[in-house]
């Protein structure tokens, strides 16, 4: 079966055995509260964003200085994203903003800058 991104894209086989390796280890399933400005950790993978009363911003890690094909899930956990937006920004730009409630953005690093996957 073909997987395809929000782009209609066909995803990678590769990817997705990249992130059943990562959801395989448990230590790595921890997800994170995140309210306001927030600033990506080595070992982060999944950001649950309280939209409920300010915006967010995100500010992921250089993606040279982080492993290749880390993944990143950030997602609006309270849905009100449309309100408050979630800014994802990568080395001082704006990468994207999730602005529909409940939504969610899948990023995966190639080594040189973050891709949207979802």
């Amino acid at each position: 079966m073909s997987r395809y991104n929000s782009n209609n894209d066909r995803l990678n086989d590769t990817f997705f055995s990249d992130i059943s390796t990562h959801l395989d280890r448990e230590d790595e399933l921890t997800s994170i509260a995140v309210t306001g400005e927030y600033t990506v950790g080595i070992d982060d993978y999944f950001l649950e964003v309280d939209t409920s009363s300010v915006a967010s911003t995100i500010y992921l890690l250089d993606p040279t200085k982080v492993k290749k094909g880390k993944v990143l899930w950030i997602s609006d956990n309270v849905g009100n994203s449309a309100t408050n937006n979630i800014i994802i920004s990568s080395a001082g730009v704006t990468l994207l903003t999730i602005s529909t409630n409940y939504s969610t953005a899948l990023l995966r690093n190639n080594g040189t800058a973050y891709v949207r996957l979802i």
